[in-house]
């Protein structure tokens, strides 16, 4: 049993302990349990994740199946940041990457984060807001109009992909990561 064993580490330090924890593990082929936090630990290091909320049992999954299809965006959210625009009446979970700038969709820019290796862009749209992935510095400014793509989608609910709708609809704006 492993409990947040790297809360305190740096970034580097971070690094080089989980690939070297993932490795003998690995070799040892020995069953490890590991808590923690940390969605990026959670899914990068096990063949199994487990999300717990309020002491119950969430979802289980593999780590590929709990990021991209979440029971629910609580759920999604304790992966990663999420969006979620509301198109036909349904509420549809995005991910980051799985939206890109350039594309049929308008919206506008509201705030701009630089990450170091990308830079997360949350656009303001007729379907809520959605937060966009870029690799990069910016290079964009705030208030800019711009056009982007959905490439993804998950419906929140739904026990599939969703099926995106080209025509912008008026819906709830729920902000990602809160």
């Amino acid at each position: 049993m492993f409990d947040e064993l790297t809360a305190h580490l740096d970034t580097h330090v971070r690094g080089v302990f989980l690939d070297e924890l993932a490795a003998r593990q690995r070799d040892s082929g020995a069953a490890a349990v590991y808590a923690t936090h940390d969605a990026e630990e959670a899914l990068g290091l096990a063949d199994r994740v487990v999300l717990l909320r309020g002491g119950r049992v969430e979802q289980v999954g593999t780590p590929a199946e709990v990021y991209a299809q979440p029971v629910d965006l609580p759920a999604a959210r304790l992966t990663g940041p999420a969006s979620v625009l509301v198109e036909n009446g349904r509420e549809l979970l995005v991910r980051p990457e799985w939206a890109r700038l350039g594309g049929d969709r308008e919206g506008r820019l509201r705030a701009v984060w630089f990450r170091g290796p990308h830079s997360d862009l949350l656009v303001e749209t007729g379907a809520g807001d959605v937060l966009i992935r870029e690799p990069g510095a910016p290079r964009h400014h705030i208030g800019a109009r711009l056009t982007w793509r959905l490439d993804r989608s998950w419906r929140l609910g739904s026990a599939g992909p969703a099926r995106v709708s080209r025509a912008p609809t008026r819906g709830l704006t729920d902000r990602p990561g809160h």
